[in-house]
């Protein structure tokens, strides 16, 4: 961005809030804002971005492979909370982007879950939402297989 536009940087945990300060000081960023709301709820704080990066809260999935512990301190609940919670963070932060904004509103999705039914969810909740929300023409997908899908 070169330090032009707006950056709003959302961050639920207010610690980790306290340290984005810090790291965006380190990186010289000179027009952000740092906030501290429930991204599921951001749409009551502001909305009419012409992007949004959703660095969603991880299920834990994505990182078996290096951790086999993981396996053993989640159950079925808590996989379906993370991917509940997954499915409104996106819901949300779709409603936040303007669909008649010069990009036509770009939502890139981060994940580290690797769950086919979350990943295939979050697909259809996106083109299930596209007609009613006005959303984006662009989602970018980015998780341990990431892909590009342009909807026009």
């Amino acid at each position: 961005m070169k330090n032009t536009g707006v950056l709003f940087a959302n961050e639920f945990n207010k610690d980790r809030a306290k340290s984005l300060v810090g790291n965006f000081h380190r990186m010289g960023l000179k027009n952000a804002v740092i906030c501290n709301h429930d991204g599921r709820k951001f749409t009551e704080v502001m909305k009419g971005f012409d992007r949004v990066l959703l660095d969603a809260p991880c299920s834990g999935t994505g990182v078996i492979s290096k951790d086999e512990t993981t396996k053993l301190q989640r159950d079925a609940k808590d996989i379906q909370r993370s991917a509940t919670k997954q499915k409104e963070l996106i819901i949300a932060a779709i409603d936040c982007l303007d669909a008649t904004s010069k990009t036509g509103g770009i939502l890139v999705y981060s994940t580290c879950s690797v769950l086919v039914s979350i990943l295939v969810d979050f697909a259809s909740i996106h083109h299930r939402g596209a007609p009613h929300h006005g959303c984006a023409h662009t989602v970018v997908l980015i998780s341990r297989h990431s892909f590009r899908c342009e909807l026009k």
